[in-house]
């Protein structure tokens, strides 16, 4: 009789909401963490996530992404319950009130032999219980946290399932004890950073330090820290990176259009050449009937015809493989293939007639 008055009394306490809610269900299978902590009996169907690399008793249950039930037995400086409670009065609360919690209220239940402290809360849009258990020095904490309109329909499974948690003794070692009071420096310090919180971010960080100097966690939070607080000699460092990459890309530039002036310069140069060998093509063809009789500079002609040939070849093909100009190189190639068969097609005409 007296432990369902207990329960009657504990929920109440909780929640006027529940009174709504709607028909609780919980599993029939009791969850019991692999590390020995705890037992619970969790909402029906809920997702279980596990941490099996955290030493710490930790699990969540989740109905979707924004309603869940998070558990976290964890080492605690305080060495009572009473030590806890004036920390959630007073600092604890500061750091929520900090996180944007609003309508906070704080108080002390007793339930079934367990002394526990029941805060809620609002924030960013969610609704939020937790209920702590302080036993030999550790917490067990255990956070809800769901979005206003699903809040009351769920709230009467989460009043359920905690109170068929069962919290157990376990002596936590100097080492294990050390190593959660690093995890929850951890955890704050990332989340205050993610918040922007950048000043009280790295006050836990520096606190993470105290117990651990070279913890590579926190020094990946400071270091994030400090991009973000210091972009000043990022941007110059930037800069500087930007500066260097530009000036070398400037200098290919300078290079790339030297190169292209002096490819330029070498086109109008061979383009004279052409031009010259073009006129000399030109004047050969037309005194072609006379270098055939060899009235015409007789040496001289005969000589420079197969030469001047040769080179309007050659500059044919560098026009039109070198430096691109199709047209032009195939009309040079065929002007000289002409100067070299000119002399000849006119005699073989002399010769039919």
């Amino acid at each position: 009789m007296k432990k369902i008055l207990f329960i009657l009394a504990f929920v109440s306490a909780l929640s006027c909401s529940s009174q709504n809610s709607t028909k609780l269900y919980l599993s029939t299978k009791e969850y019991e963490d692999p590390k020995g902590y705890f037992t619970i009996y969790p909402p029906k169907d809920w997702k279980i996530k596990e941490f099996p690399n955290d030493t710490r008793g930790k699990v969540h249950f989740s109905k979707n992404d924004n309603n869940n039930l998070m558990i976290l037995v964890k080492a605690i400086p305080q060495k009572s319950l009473q030590e806890l409670y004036d920390y959630c009065l007073n600092e604890g609360k500061d750091k929520l009130v900090s996180m944007g919690a609003k309508d906070l209220t704080i108080n002390k239940l007793k339930i079934g032999g367990f002394d526990l402290i029941k805060r809620s809360f609002a924030a960013q849009g969610s609704k939020c219980i937790m209920v702590d258990y302080y036993l030999n020095g550790v917490n067990h904490n255990l956070f809800y946290s769901a979005p206003t309109n699903e809040f009351g329909n769920d709230i009467g499974i989460i009043e359920s399932s905690i109170l068929t948690y069962n919290p157990n003794l376990i002596i936590v070692s100097p080492e294990d004890q050390k190593f959660h009071n690093l995890q929850s420096r951890r955890r704050v310090a990332k989340l205050l950073f993610e918040m922007g919180e950048y000043d009280q971010a790295r006050m836990f960080v520096e606190d993470g330090f105290k117990i651990s100097p070279n913890d590579t966690v926190l020094l990946e939070i400071e270091k994030s820290i400090n991009d973000k607080e210091h972009k000043n000699p990022i941007l110059l460092e930037t800069g500087i990176k930007a500066s260097d990459s530009s000036s070398k890309d400037l200098a290919g530039a300078n290079s790339k259009n030297e190169e292209n002036t002096k490819e330029s310069t070498e086109g109008d140069d061979n383009a004279v050449v052409d031009m010259i060998l073009t006129l000399a093509g030109a004047l050969i063809i037309v005194f072609s009937k006379k270098i055939a009789d060899g009235t015409a500079w007789p040496g001289f002609a005969r000589l420079s015809t197969p030469v001047i040939g040769i080179v309007m070849m050659i500059g044919g093909f560098n026009l039109l493989f070198d430096n691109g100009h199709v047209f032009l190189g195939i009309i040079t190639i065929l002007l000289s293939i002409l100067i070299f068969a000119s002399p000849l097609i006119y005699s073989i005409m002399i010769n039919k007639k």
